[in-house]
């Protein structure tokens, strides 16, 4: 499969599944959560709740190969 260059799309909370761990943009305030769970519109935490279009850091993400981004695999 061909990959296309050029802009990658943002990384989100959409692109990641309850039991992962996000860190928010350092304009968020940069903390780190774990996804408990998430419906359409939220990712719920220990805290609260955070919209699934809000922005986190894409350290521990993967880009590419069809799959968009995602959790980078454990290297084990």
């Amino acid at each position: 499969m061909k990959q296309l260059e050029g802009m990658k799309p943002k990384p989100r909370l959409e692109h990641i599944q309850p039991g992962q761990f996000f860190t928010l943009t350092a304009n968020d305030g940069g903390h780190t959560y774990k996804m408990l769970s998430r419906c359409k519109t939220y990712c719920y935490h220990s805290t609260g709740k955070i919209a699934l279009s809000t922005e986190i850091s894409p350290v521990g993400l993967v880009f590419g190969n069809g799959g968009g981004w995602r959790v980078k695999p454990d290297e084990s």
